[in-house]
């Protein structure tokens, strides 16, 4: 029984190995291989990953149009009574098959444990990346925090962030980028109907 276990082990360990060569190869980032704080984050990540691409988008998947992502965007702030900014200042238009360094899904970077957690269906279908990120961000927003606090604690939410500050460097870059982005849309915004997406 002993040696079953042990052979169990084994393979779980080879699956996830291989898992994050897989995912180091797809998003041509050697880093992944190197930072064992998060394989288990972005285990997940591709998991979902490889199943949008079974289930919806097949091998040719398409991006959303910027108006489409606004459109999106306004609902689901309206719907969990957040400020749009702040949603809009986490989605990045390149990124909807997006796999962070530290697991971080889709146009805004959602952690796999915070989308689980929201009870949406895809982290790489557009609509259900974008309201669970709305539903979390409206649970952060109870708590009372700094706007920079409540970015931060979105794209971290449950990891562990010394592991974030010395295993990813790339995951600070991106908080410092979504901050400023946010005080850039907070100036753009004022007087507009409409703020961008960029």
């Amino acid at each position: 029984m002993k040696l079953f276990y042990k052979r169990l082990l084994l393979l779980f360990v080879m699956l996830i190995l291989f898992i994050n060569i897989f995912a180091a190869f797809m998003s041509l980032n050697p880093k992944q291989l190197l930072t064992f704080a998060f394989y288990d984050t972005r285990a997940i990540a591709l998991f979902y990953r490889v199943k949008n691409v079974v289930f919806e988008s097949g091998l040719y998947p398409q991006e959303t149009k910027q108006e489409d992502l606004a459109a999106i965007a306004d609902d689901a702030a309206s719907e969990y009574g957040i400020d749009k900014t702040l949603l809009y200042t986490l989605i990045d238009v390149d990124g909807k098959y997006a796999i962070t360094l530290t697991g971080g899904m889709g146009y805004t970077k959602i952690t796999p444990a915070a989308f689980m957690k929201s009870g949406f269906k895809d982290p790489f279908i557009t609509n259900d990346n974008i309201f669970a990120a709305a539903k979390l961000l409206s649970e952060l927003k109870e708590k009372n925090m700094h706007d920079a606090d409540l970015i931060r604690e979105f794209l971290t939410w449950e990891l562990n962030f010394d592991n974030v500050r010395t295993f990813a460097p790339s995951a600070n870059e991106l908080i410092l980028f979504h901050t400023e982005k946010y005080n850039d849309l907070l100036r753009e915004g004022n007087g507009a109907n409409k703020l961008k997406i960029f």
